[in-house]
């Protein structure tokens, strides 16, 4: 358990840059709120579908605000600490997500649906993951992107 803690604690398993943002000082810091991959919990039974859908999107680093975001570039480039994607809360808007897909026998629920976060990172997560759709087997994801334009993960 020690060392899982210790894995945490360093960020193990993220990108460099994103190691570095999480690991870094200043007080730009103190408006890093996380990467999104720490931001949010799912049930086992959709583990897979959410990886599928998140992809290296888990890397990218939410803060509280754009100049938050342009403080932590100035950092990495300072430090040749490698790239990262940010999401500033103050701009990063998410919308709900409606299309006839939505209402087809195979899909489960949105992404979005499939996961839990603090309601304070409802626009992030609506920008994200509101389009894939959660469908119950690879055929029916084959077969409803054939007739639809969705996003979908088995």
């Amino acid at each position: 358990m020690e060392l899982l803690a210790q894995w945490e604690e360093q960020h193990e398993g993220y990108l460099e840059g994103t190691k570095n943002i999480l690991n870094g000082k200043g007080s730009w810091r103190e408006q890093i709120t996380g990467a999104v991959g720490d931001l949010f919990t799912v049930e086992d039974k959709y583990t897979t579908a959410i990886e599928t859908a998140l992809g290296g999107s888990v890397n990218h680093v939410v803060t509280t605000t754009a100049r938050a975001a342009a403080e932590g570039v100035k950092y990495l480039k300072s430090i040749q600490g490698g790239r990262v994607t940010f999401l500033p809360m103050d701009s990063v808007k998410g919308k709900p997500y409606d299309t006839p897909a939505l209402h087809e026998s195979c899909v489960i629920r949105t992404a979005v649906d499939c996961i839990s976060f603090d309601n304070k990172y409802a626009h992030i997560f609506q920008y994200y993951w509101v389009a894939p759709l959660v469908v119950s087997s690879m055929d029916d994801a084959i077969g409803l992107q054939k007739n639809t334009i969705s996003n979908c993960v088995s």
